[in-house]
């Protein structure tokens, strides 16, 4: 419970900015109706889901590299080398372009080709890698094209262990690739194949961070820690993805990135977001809708329908939409408003 009291403190600020910059970007005004404040607590929830829908991802894959949930011993198996001369960062380099982003660039390649095996070379590709890593991994002394295929002190747990922490590694990190660059190219409006590239660039090359081990604590360290409170963020700086997680979190607060992301927060809430809606309204009800809006009227049935607007936020019981051909924004009382929605 004091996690989540935590994480709720953490999160509300945040969502509340997005929502600011939202109401701020559309020109309304920031509705501050407290009565409604539950309301405004769900939307806030939900931004915030929406943000760390990402971050879980790359929380998962990141978890296996620091907790070591199998005990496989992984900051001693990512840096196995067949070679003298390529030890410690640099085998650990080589580990994660083979390991970890080639399964990605093939992907990448496939899509772009718009080949017809994808789905096959990709599933072969998400057992063979984790299983040829484990091979590697627990031989990297034996050099495979003189025939030394034999492993020493070979056993199939172990293997199991190593070939199923690469597995959902592997797995989680295409996971997490696609939700990170599908968000860029939505924040920022790209749609080409070479802000794809580039994007993709991006995201594998902050991945070899996650793809590092913590530093370890010599003796003398943990020595002192024995009978004192640890500082969060100093342990947080011994892991390489913390800093991954940092770059995130700045990048959700640049107001292009926030207001997109409420956007599509609210279209999941069904409160606004751009959507698209005609609404009709009873002539009973005596309200005023602006004639701009007006699509028709039906005396003899009681009712007028409105012209399809671009809902932005239903709020407070305001509705605040804009017009699609003028661009202006208009409040409408959101009680008397009903929506009609095609079936199609």
């Amino acid at each position: 419970m004091d996690f989540l009291k935590k994480g709720f403190l953490i999160s509300t600020p945040v969502g509340l900015y997005y929502f600011i910059v939202y109401c701020l970007t559309e020109g309304i005004p920031f509705p501050l109706d407290l009565s409604d404040l539950p309301a405004l607590l769900t939307a806030l929830g939900l931004l915030c889901l929406l943000i760390s829908a990402l971050i879980i991802s790359y929380a998962t894959l990141s978890s296996y590299v620091l907790l070591d949930p199998l005990n496989i011993g992984y900051s001693k198996i990512v840096s196995a080398s067949s070679f003298k001369n390529i030890q410690g960062n640099k085998a650990l380099l080589i580990n994660y372009s083979v390991f970890y982003a080639l399964n990605p660039v093939v992907l990448l390649f496939l899509v772009l080709s718009k080949s017809e095996f994808t789905s096959f070379i990709m599933i072969f590709n998400s057992f063979f890698i984790p299983l040829a890593f484990s091979y590697y991994s627990l031989s990297p002394k034996r050099q495979l094209f003189k025939g030394e295929w034999k492993i020493d002190n070979f056993t199939f747990i172990k293997f199991a262990k190593i070939s199923i922490t690469f597995f959902y590694i592997n797995l989680f990190s295409l996971i997490s690739g696609f939700l990170a660059i599908k968000y860029i190219l939505f924040s920022f409006d790209l749609e080409s194949d070479a802000a794809a590239i580039i994007s993709f660039s991006i995201v594998y090359f902050l991945s070899f961070f996650i793809f590092i081990p913590p530093v370890e604590k010599d003796i003398s360290e943990r020595i002192n820690e024995l009978g004192t409170k640890k500082v969060l963020y100093k342990e947080l700086l011994r892991y390489p993805v913390s800093y991954i997680y940092l770059i995130l979190f700045l990048v959700s607060l640049i107001p292009n990135v926030s207001y997109k992301t409420a956007s599509s927060a609210f279209n999941i809430l069904n409160v606004g977001g751009g959507v698209e809606r005609n609404y009709y309204y009873s002539i009973n009800s005596k309200i005023t809708v602006p004639p701009e809006l007006l699509k028709e009227c039906v005396d003899d049935k009681n009712y007028c329908v409105t012209k399809k607007v671009v809902v932005i936020l239903s709020f407070g019981g305001v509705l605040y939409v804009k017009d699609r051909e003028e661009g202006l924004v208009y409040s409408l009382p959101s009680s008397h408003l009903y929506m009609i929605k095609s079936m199609r």
